[in-house]
């Protein structure tokens, strides 16, 4: 049986705001991260990972010098890898494990990518949002036996969220949900 569930659909259709609720309704020990926006005079500048257990650190900024680019964003792999670093025993022990997102900027880590393998062969109860856009590593997860794969569209949500939320009681039966 499966006990991973991955989460796509096109930008804005609402897949951090359902993993952030599916999260904020787990009773188990939850590990993980979102990426947050970086505005500044409400215009988005870059991006942030925030860890469940406060932890944070920029992935990605305009005007930031690296040779890893997603648009007019350069992505911090140096932070990002120390903080994955940080926090993969944590998130290696945990029964459940929030990752938001795994998408382009967060792929250009190898020990990123390699922390999402381990978790996706684990026994943990696994829900992340995965990039819409085909990418080959992002594509050969997605096709796993072993993965769930939700399309999230805008006018389905609450559909999604229950669907979820049942998906996470079937990986664990003896869970308070």
């Amino acid at each position: 049986m499966s006990n991973n569930i991955l989460i796509t659909g096109p930008p804005g259709c609402g897949k951090t705001t359902l993993i952030r609720q599916i999260a904020a309704e787990l009773a188990l020990d939850v590990s993980g991260f979102y990426t947050e926006e970086i505005r500044e005079d409400g215009k988005r500048q870059g991006f942030r990972i925030e860890f469940l257990d406060g932890k944070s650190g920029i992935l990605a900024r305009k005007g930031l010098s690296s040779k890893y680019r997603v648009g007019s964003y350069g992505v911090d792999l140096a932070q990002f890898d120390s903080l994955i670093a940080q926090e993969k025993l944590n998130i290696m022990k945990s029964a459940c494990v929030i990752i938001d997102e795994i998408g382009k900027m967060e792929l250009f880590s190898q020990q990123f990518r390699e922390l999402i393998t381990r978790v996706l062969d684990s026994n943990q109860a696994v829900a992340a949002t995965i990039m819409y856009k085909p990418h080959p590593f992002a594509d050969s997860i997605k096709n796993r036996a072993d993965v769930d794969l939700i399309r999230l569209e805008k006018n389905r949500f609450q559909p999604a969220k229950k669907q979820v939320l049942d998906l996470m009681k079937t990986y664990n039966p003896a869970r308070d949900f």
